[in-house]
C-alpha cells in the first residue's frame, strides 16, 4: 500500500483481495473545507431565575417581555453602544446604569483614585472623552435623559421649546451649569450619582465634568466627534415592575456576543442590566 498527497488532497492507493481476485482501490480523501467556519453564539433558549417575589413580574411575563431567543439581534458587545437600563427606551439595548455614560464616569473615578490624591479638572476630562470617542470604533457613545428633566431645566432658564441637542449659542455657558443640577438630570443613574455622591463614594465634581465635557461637544458644530454622541430623549413616566439582570455562557461570552433586549412590551416594562456584557 502506498499513498502520496497532492495539492489539498490526500490520495491513498492500495489493493484489496475478493474471492481470490485482486483490485486496486483509490481512496481520495479530501482535507478539511477552508471554509469551514468556527462554532459561533446562537444560542436557542435561556433560564429565567427568579430572586426575588412580590407584585412585580413574574417568570411568565419577563419570558413575554424579552421573546423568544430567536427573535433576539445578537450584537458583539465591542461594536455596539450600552444604553440606559431604564425601562421606557424605545428599542432593544444592551443595557447597563448610565448607559456608556455611566461606565465612562467609572472609568474616571477609578483613574483618579489612581491618581494618589492629585484630582481630574475639566480640561482634563474633556481631554479624555475626546480622545476615547476618537479610538473607539463603534459608531455611537450614549447617554439619556428624559421629558422631565428638559421641563425642569427649561422653568429653571425661563426657556421654552428648547432643543438639548442644539440649543442657543447666546445661552450655552447658562445651560452648561444648568445641565449638571440633579434636577435636571433625566438618566436616574447620573442623577442618583449628582444627588448622592455619598452612597457611591465619588467625588460629585466628576459627573458635572463629564456632563459639561458630554455637552460641550455635542453642542459644538465644528467638532466632527459631535456624531458619535447619541443622547435618547426619554419619555416622561416610570413603569418599571422588575429587574432583569442577564448573564452569558459558553462560546457567547467568550466571543463577546450579547442580546439586545427590548424593555417593554405588552404593557410591561423593566429595568434591564447586561451585567456580563459589561464587565
Amino acid at each position: 500500500q502506498e499513498s502520496e498527497s497532492v495539492g489539498s488532497k490526500r490520495n491513498i492507493k492500495g489493493t484489496i483481495k475478493i474471492d481470490n481476485d485482486n483490485y486496486i482501490t483509490i481512496c481520495d480523501c479530501p482535507g478539511p473545507s477552508a471554509g469551514t467556519e468556527e462554532p459561533t453564539c446562537d444560542p436557542s433558549q435561556y433560564h429565567v431565575h427568579q430572586d426575588h417575589f412580590g407584585a412585580g413580574l413574574g417568570i411568565a411575563d419577563v419570558k413575554t417581555l424579552i421573546g423568544k431567543p430567536i427573535e433576539l439581534e445578537h450584537v458583539n458587545i465591542t461594536m455596539a453602544h450600552f444604553g440606559c437600563m431604564d425601562g421606557r427606551s424605545t428599542r432593544p439595548t444592551l443595557g447597563t446604569p448610565g448607559g456608556d455614560a455611566g461606565e465612562f464616569i467609572l472609568a474616571l473615578v477609578v483613574y483618579e483614585d489612581m491618581l494618589m490624591g492629585h484630582q481630574l479638572d475639566q480640561n482634563s476630562v474633556n481631554f479624555y472623552l475626546s480622545e476615547y470617542l476618537k479610538s473607539i470604533t463603534r459608531p455611537s457613545f450614549y447617554m439619556c435623559t428624559d421629558d422631565a428633566a428638559i421641563d425642569h431645566l427649561q422653568r429653571d432658564l425661563g426657556l421654552e421649546g428648547l432643543d438639548i441637542r442644539s440649543p442657543p449659542e447666546r445661552m450655552l455657558t447658562r445651560i452648561s451649569e444648568a445641565v449638571t443640577s440633579y434636577d435636571n438630570v433625566g438618566c436616574m443613574h447620573l442623577r442618583m450619582l449628582l444627588k448622592y455622591p455619598a452612597m457611591y463614594s465619588i467625588r460629585p465634581d466628576i459627573p458635572k465634568m463629564f456632563l459639561k465635557a458630554f455637552y460641550s461637544i455635542l453642542w459644538d458644530k465644528q467638532n466632527t466627534l459631535r456624531d458619535k454622541l447619541l443622547l435618547e430623549i426619554l419619555p416622561r413616566a416610570h413603569n418599571e415592575s422588575a429587574f432583569i439582570e442577564l448573564r452569558s455562557t459558553g462560546l457567547c461570552k467568550q466571543q463577546r456576543i450579547a442580546p439586545l433586549v427590548p424593555t417593554s412590551r405588552s404593557g410591561m416594562s423593566s429595568f434591564v442590566n447586561h451585567i456580563d456584557a459589561v464587565s
